[in-house]
């Protein structure tokens, strides 16, 4: 199960937080690491801290991601699908 597929499926803490990591020198922004963040209001604290993302938000970025990562996948899959199958993933 992806990490993506784990967030669709489980409802987690409403104040848990993550940062992403994104790859360097690349223009799509593509994601490199997820980290939970489990005390927010600490790593507010920090000298440089990252943006929060909420469970949502995160679900969001990684769907994006993922079309960035198999467009041929998706194009294959809306094809066969419907357009409608892109939502689901």
């Amino acid at each position: 199960m992806s990490y993506l597929s784990f967030l669709k499926r489980n409802k987690l803490h409403h104040e848990s937080r993550w940062i992403i990591k994104y790859v360097d020198n690349d223009k799509q922004n593509l994601v490199r690491e997820v980290k939970l963040v489990y005390c927010p209001d600490e790593y507010r604290g920090v000298s440089r801290p990252r943006i929060l993302h909420t469970q949502e938000g995160l679900i969001k970025i990684l769907k994006n991601d993922k079309r960035r990562r198999h467009p041929k996948l998706l194009q294959r899959q809306e094809r066969l699908y419907g357009k409608g199958c892109s939502e689901q993933l």
